[in-house]
């Protein structure tokens, strides 16, 4: 089942791939149900620990700088649903910091403190997830669900049905593109090491 805390990131997944709940069925899956979609972003999931958060200075209307605003490299986070697991962020001495003293824009990773915190340190933890990668994916499969469809005339029409695919993969290409990068690490085995 999926999660609430990742309701507007399936909506807004539903709204760039043009799925409906029940566009079609292959053996008894339906689809596209909001724990498809889920799965979708899942596999595109970035796991953020302790990332030092950017600090905006701000001049308030008495001329002094303020602290209230601080900002992740990162967007499109899970939401949190009242509790911290999900989402959450650490002072300089390692205490979670209160959700009642900011509020998130989870799209853009922005966090805003209700009141100055002076400059200090604050590291976030949470969940990013690239929509775009998603969409991509997405996309390939609904391609891949109409490629046996072939054009035909009937009635003196002319139905080019097989442009589906070359749509639908022109989007994928379009929404890979605009995906963020994949990070690997490579390792040689070629190499022993000796102790």
């Amino acid at each position: 089942m999926a999660r609430s805390t990742m309701a507007d990131l399936i909506s807004r997944l539903r709204d760039m791939v043009s799925a409906g709940s029940a566009d079609y069925t292959v053996g008894t899956a339906t689809y596209w149900t909001d724990d498809q979609l889920q799965q979708a972003l899942d596999a595109h999931r970035r796991e953020v620990f302790d990332e030092t958060l950017s600090k905006i200075p701000q001049v308030n209307a008495a001329g002094s700088t303020v602290y209230t605003e601080y900002r992740s490299a990162w967007s499109d986070f899970e939401s949190t649903d009242g509790g911290t697991a999900i989402f959450y962020l650490r002072d300089s001495t390692g205490a979670r910091a209160g959700t009642a003293s900011y509020t998130v824009d989870y799209r853009t990773g922005r966090i805003t403190f209700s009141s100055d915190t002076l400059g200090s340190a604050y590291y976030l933890t949470g969940r990013s997830y690239d929509l775009n990668a998603a969409a991509a994916d997405i996309w390939e499969q609904k391609a891949a669900h109409v490629a046996n469809r072939f054009d035909f005339e009937a009635d003196g029409g002319r139905y080019s049905v097989s442009k589906l695919v070359e749509q639908y993969e022109r989007q994928a290409q379009r929404f890979r593109a605009k995906s963020g990068p994949v990070v690997g690490r490579m390792i040689r085995d070629d190499l022993e090491w000796w102790a």
